[in-house]
């Protein structure tokens, strides 16, 4: 789907692709669950380096709030 990734699973891809260098954008595709269609769907959105730095402190606040360990490991 992108160039390269940053995030993935089944219902969200997150990346980048040759653009970047560009635009200083991310791309954001969900798996559309509620088509009607036969078809796999997916929303995209682009979405600049300063929302994905504010959706990064959402969420840590967010997680922070509700005492939510992560159990993932860098390195």
């Amino acid at each position: 789907m992108f160039a390269k990734m940053i995030f993935e699973n089944k219902d969200l891809c997150i990346g980048y692709d040759k653009s970047f260098d560009e635009q200083k954008r991310v791309l954001v595709a969900a798996r559309d669950r509620g088509s009607q269609t036969e078809c796999e769907r997916w929303v995209i959105a682009h979405i600049s380096v300063d929302k994905v730095r504010k959706l990064r402190d959402d969420l840590d606040e967010f997680l922070k709030k509700w005492k939510i360990k992560s159990s993932y490991q860098k390195g």
